[in-house]
C-alpha cells in the first residue's frame, strides 16, 4: 500500500483456473500462466491517484450543524476525520490543549459554497460564473438587498481548501499509529507523528485562517515555498448580531529546518 494512501482497500480473487490440469512434468498450463499472470494487475500498489485518496478532514466544531447537533462534540473543538477531537481550546472554566502545529502543503483552486441556514450542505461551484447560473451572488449587502426585491439569491461564500501536514497533539493516543501515520525522527530525537489533511476554510474561517496564510505566501515569509514555517492553531469565541460561533486562531510559528521540509515533499511524492 502506498504510503500515501488513506483507504485500505482489499481485493480477493476467486477465479478458479479453468481447462486442463498442468501436465505431469510440473510446467503450468496456458491458462494457468495466464491467470498467474493477471494476478499483479489487481494489486498495482503504485498506480494510486490523488484522486483516488481520501483525506481526512479537520473541522471545527460549531453550536450549529451535525458535529454538535448528531455526533455532540462541543463547539470549538478541532476534529479529525468527523471522529477524534484533536483539541480543546482555552476558555473561562478550561485551561485547553496547546495549540495544534500544522505546515501547510498547498491549496486547492478556490471554490464558493451556498450558505444555508442551520449548518447545511448547499451547493458547490468552482468559478463566480457558476455562481451566477446558479442564481447567486457572492456580495452579502446584494443577497440583502435581494431579499426585499421579491426575487431572492442564493448567498454563495468563498471556500478555500488546504492540505497541511498535521502533528500530532501530545495528549492524543494513537500508540499504532492509524491517524498519524508519518514519524519524523532525526538525529536520534524523540519521534514527532504526521498526518495529512484537508482543512476547509469559508466565512470568518477564510478570513482568518486561508487569507494569513495566503498573504505570508504572496508577500511575507513563505513567498519561497508554503513549507518554510509551520503555523499553530486554536479557536476562540466570536459573535455578530447576537450570533456565536468560532473562528480559528492562526500564528506563524517555528520556521522549518531543510531537513523537515524534505521530510515533507517525500510525504507527496514532491521528491
Amino acid at each position: 500500500m502506498s504510503e500515501m494512501s488513506f483507504v485500505r482497500d482489499g481485493v480477493e480473487d476467486t477465479t478458479e483456473p479453468a481447462g486442463s490440469p498442468a501436465p505431469e512434468t510440473g510446467a503450468p498450463s496456458e491458462t494457468a500462466l495466464a491467470t498467474r499472470d493477471a494476478q499483479p494487475g489487481f494489486f498495482d500498489e503504485d498506480n494510486i491517484r490523488y484522486e483516488d485518496i481520501v483525506f481526512p478532514r479537520i473541522n471545527i466544531v460549531q453550536y450549529v450543524g451535525k458535529l454538535s447537533q448528531e455526533a455532540g462534540f462541543d463547539p470549538g473543538t478541532i476534529v479529525l476525520g468527523s471522529a477524534n477531537v484533536i483539541h480543546t481550546p482555552e476558555s473561562k472554566d478550561e485551561k485547553g490543549d496547546a495549540p495544534l502545529s500544522l505546515t501547510v502543503i498547498g491549496f486547492r483552486p478556490l471554490q464558493y459554497a451556498e450558505k444555508l441556514p442551520g449548518g447545511k450542505q448547499g451547493r458547490l461551484a468552482n468559478n463566480e460564473h457558476e455562481v451566477v447560473r446558479m442564481g447567486g451572488t457572492l456580495n452579502w449587502k446584494e443577497w440583502d438587498f435581494s431579499k426585499a426585491s421579491g426575487k431572492q439569491l442564493a448567498y454563495f461564500q468563498t471556500l478555500a481548501t488546504a492540505l497541511v501536514l498535521l502533528e500530532k497533539p501530545e495528549h492524543y493516543g494513537d500508540p499504532d499509529q492509524n491517524d498519524f501515520p508519518y514519524a519524523y525522527q532525526p538525529d536520534g530525537q524523540p519521534a514527532r507523528y504526521f498526518t495529512l489533511a484537508l482543512w476547509g476554510m469559508k466565512g470568518s474561517s477564510y478570513t482568518k485562517g486561508a487569507k494569513p496564510i495566503r498573504t505570508q505566501r504572496k508577500i511575507g515569509s513563505l513567498r519561497k515555498t508554503y513549507l518554510a514555517h509551520s503555523w499553530t492553531l486554536t479557536t476562540f469565541k466570536d459573535s455578530k448580531d447576537d450570533n456565536y460561533y468560532f473562528v480559528p486562531k492562526l500564528r506563524p510559528a517555528t520556521k522549518n529546518s531543510e531537513l523537515f521540509q524534505d521530510f515533507v515533499k517525500s510525504i507527496v511524492g514532491a521528491q
